[in-house]
């Protein structure tokens, strides 16, 4: 049921950020610009837990459900797509904003990259 309510988002910020792409300009003002944006992060990240969730469930369908502090092990690999697709969102939505004032170069896409790493790795370091 997560995987269709997961598609029907990323078809909406899908279609809202071509909407904005195709009927807006940048000559609109920072609310266009500001919009942008904001769909671009949404369509990104449902897309990107979409992929991660359908990845999970393509593969993992031959592991038996586990119990995880009383939960299935399914809901626990539901909120890791979810993670791991809200943090790819931000971080591909931080490059395209650096992208657009001209300031991206390898050195600080590796610099926006740590933080977003470290997280990673303190997330999981601590659920397990």
């Amino acid at each position: 049921m997560f995987i269709v309510g997961l598609f029907v988002a990323a078809v909406v910020s899908s279609a809202s950020f071509f909407l904005i792409i195709f009927l807006t300009t940048p000559q609109g003002g920072s609310f266009v610009i500001a919009l942008f944006f904001f769909t671009f992060f949404l369509s990104l990240t449902s897309t990107a837990a979409l992929l991660g969730m359908l990845f999970d469930y393509l593969v993992g369908w031959r592991k038996r459900p586990v119990l995880v502090d009383g939960l299935q092990d399914r809901s626990a690999r539901t909120s890791n797509s979810f993670r791991r697709g809200i943090l790819l969102g931000g971080f591909g939505t931080l490059l395209l904003l650096l992208q657009s004032w001209g300031m991206l170069t390898l050195g600080v896409a590796i610099i926006a990259f740590i933080p977003f790493a470290l997280l990673e790795t303190y997330i999981i370091g601590n659920s397990l």
